[in-house]
């Protein structure tokens, strides 16, 4: 999977590549009768964005097949809304993503199209008032309610976490980490509930021995948003009532990672976002990109992907671009070699 420039999209990813939290972030947040049907012992994320480029700052997604109780299988579409305030037209948005996934069926030659649950999953600051029903973006009055069939009818399933209570958040330690992380990673009380984030991490990283990895991609989201000081996260953390029962040598060791991980998070924010930015400014004036070309821009370091800001405004063709990479990264892996 590509690195992202957007630290949201990031650690809701890295989150939910665990298919087990997954499963369960889903049979709890999933209607109820909807959440019945599904069987979550076999659930496959499908690796593939259907997010338009330009939209991927504020939005990113993720497919989930899932096997159906009673017959073949179904998608769930999970669409991250980034925004600190809803976006009227998302339903919109959803629409066109469907058609997508469905014509990646037909491409696959399959007799009918899959069943697709959408799923918007935001984390803004103002409350969700929007309608989740697709034909409420048409203007329908009492002398148009009989053109109403000829409007796409469906409706996406709305979790919002800014209506939710902390205490109110379900699941497993982790799974209540980051859904308090994400609901409070914009909010102005984020500091005085680290301190929580870091104990549920912890208690569940030593109940499954991860809790390494639980913190590591807890304190890189924190590194890459510069929503919280490494003088907070640290304080936070050594909280006994966060490290409590911890062995004074495991504690030692987190806490120097947390020196190191503060600091490699934001020097990998800058190059992520260097990296986006010249894809950007690559798709303006060459087109569309070759999936090799975008992973060696993703690829580059910070002093070679500046190198390749001053240069990309004299690229007229692709063969520029590839003559450029050849210079600058093929030609430096076969020194290295």
């Amino acid at each position: 999977m590509s690195e992202s420039a957007n630290p949201h999209d990031r650690f809701f990813k890295e989150s939910m590549s665990d298919l087990e939290t997954a499963a369960e972030f889903l049979a709890l947040y999933l209607p109820l009768d909807v959440a019945e049907l599904l069987d979550f012992s076999i659930l496959e994320q499908i690796n593939e964005s259907f997010v338009d480029e330009e939209l991927k700052t504020h939005f990113s997604d993720l497919l989930f097949r899932v096997n159906l109780k009673s017959s073949s299988s179904a998608y769930i579409y999970i669409l991250l809304e980034h925004k600190s305030v809803p976006d009227e037209w998302v339903a919109l948005q959803i629409n066109r993503y469907l058609s997508k996934i469905w014509e990646r069926a037909r491409r696959s030659n399959a007799k009918k199209l899959p069943i697709v649950v959408p799923v918007v999953f935001y984390h803004g600051a103002k409350r969700w008032t929007i309608s989740n029903k697709f034909s409420a973006l048409f203007d329908f009055d009492e002398n148009t309610t009989v053109l109403r069939d000829f409007v796409p009818q469906f409706r996406y399933h709305l979790c919002d976490l800014s209506i939710r209570e902390d205490e109110t958040l379900q699941g497993r330690p982790h799974l209540q980490a980051i859904l308090r992380l994400l609901k409070h990673i914009n909010l102005p009380d984020l500091n005085e509930q680290l301190l929580e984030i870091f104990r549920l991490a912890i208690i569940e990283g030593k109940r499954e021995g991860k809790t390494l990895d639980a913190l590591k991609t807890i304190v890189r989201y924190l590194a890459l948003t510069k929503r919280a000081s490494k003088q907070v996260v640290k304080e936070n953390f050594n909280n006994p009532m966060a490290t409590q029962n911890f062995y004074p040598e495991v504690r030692t060791f987190i806490d120097d990672w947390i020196d190191e991980g503060l600091e490699k998070g934001l020097q990998q924010g800058k190059v992520e976002q260097t990296a986006s930015l010249n894809l950007r400014l690559l798709r303006r004036i060459l087109g569309e990109l070759s999936t090799v070309n975008e992973e060696k821009i993703r690829s580059l370091t910070f002093d070679k992907a500046e190198l390749l800001s001053d240069s990309l405004l004299d690229f007229r063709s692709t063969e520029d671009l590839d003559k450029w990479l050849v210079e600058n990264v093929e030609n430096d892996l076969s020194l290295k070699g």
